[in-house]
């Protein structure tokens, strides 16, 4: 979101759709043509923490055939801050069974502590698990995980080995041991783009 001090929040203007027209027609392409690395999809993730793990799903749902798994850390679900899900969470639901893609070709992970704002969204990550599950998901392709003690801060997601990268240029992810389950090996190395913990917002309707 745009927002000036003292405006009230998620009252500026949404530009979640201008960055990742920035992430996939600009700042991609100018990797994957200077850099030593594979522009496959299955090599390409997107990361990010609150706000920023909600924009990561926001893109493998609007790009995917650009990204091949998203890492969505302490996930920020607006519009809901109490024990019930309320009508934005509800739309939020809505808006990724209709669009985020069914299993097979993608992989996506979820996480949240248990302390200070991690605390408010386990009912809402056990409605977007029913999704996944619906879609198709398994263990092989999705996991959500919970960290006991974890706060929604940086030093906590920090913490998180997430994604792997072997010396041979092979992609683990969760957290996995490198001899047990590969995703590569890549052509040199993927792109990973990391979504900071940062103010966005979704367009629901389409």
């Amino acid at each position: 979101l745009e927002r000036d001090a003292g405006q009230p929040l998620y009252s500026g203007k949404v530009r979640a759709d201008d960055y990742l027209r920035f992430l996939v027609t600009e700042l991609k392409p100018y990797i994957d043509q200077r850099f030593r690395v594979s522009p496959r999809r299955e090599d390409t993730y997107v990361l990010g923490s609150s706000m920023g793990g909600l924009i990561s799903l926001y893109a493998l749902a609007e790009y995917p055939r650009v990204f091949g798994g998203a890492a969505c850390l302490s996930t920020h679900w607006p519009g809901d801050l109490a024990e019930q899900p309320g009508p934005a969470s509800a739309a939020l639901v809505a808006y990724f069974g209709r669009k985020l893609p069914p299993a097979g070709a993608h992989r996506i992970y979820f996480d949240h502590g248990t302390g200070t704002l991690d605390a408010r969204y386990p009912a809402l990550q056990r409605q977007v698990d029913a999704l996944m599950r619906a879609k198709g998901y398994t263990a092989t392709d999705w996991q959500t995980r919970v960290f006991p003690g974890a706060i929604h801060d940086e030093a906590s997601w920090a913490a998180r080995r997430v994604i792997v990268i072997g010396a041979g240029g092979e992609v683990a992810w969760f957290d996995e041991d490198l001899e047990t389950e590969k995703l590569g090996p890549s052509r040199g190395s993927g792109v990973l783009v990391r979504a900071g913990h940062t103010e966005a917002a979704v367009d629901l309707a389409r």
